[in-house]
């Protein structure tokens, strides 16, 4: 994996592909250090056309985002991550992730749009 340069970032059930998304870390004016930006999402039909259901949607963009927090923590290190969802009407399922709480990953969480922007805690990432 290098930095700068896109990478494919897929999310299985199984042997069935889900979801996919292009996944690059790069330094941005706007950010100290590396950001770990995912973009170009590509769903199953079966979410895309709807027949999986608005819940187990939402689940879906819950664990792909999942993951490309795990790897700002792991195989492309950044303390900073965006994630850009297909839709600003999409920020509904990972809204609930803007509530502080004591044991969360993350040092600021913000939707602006169909951008997710969230920092992680410093202790976080020493500690992956």
């Amino acid at each position: 994996v290098q930095s700068g340069k896109g990478n494919l970032y897929a999310l299985y059930d199984g042997s069935t592909a889900q979801a996919f998304c292009q996944v690059n870390k790069l330094l941005m004016p706007k950010f100290e250090g590396p950001v770990l930006r995912a973009r170009f999402m590509t769903i199953s039909p079966t979410f895309d056309l709807g027949s999986a259901g608005a819940e187990k949607y939402g689940q879906l963009l819950v664990e792909l985002f999942s993951g490309v927090v795990w790897l700002s923590r792991n195989a492309l290190a950044a303390q900073h991550v965006l994630f850009h969802l297909l839709s600003p009407a999409d920020a509904q399922f990972l809204a609930p992730l803007q509530t502080p709480v004591p044991d969360s990953p993350f040092q600021r969480f913000a939707i602006h749009g169909a951008w997710v922007e969230c920092d992680l805690k410093l202790h976080e990432l020493e500690e992956a």
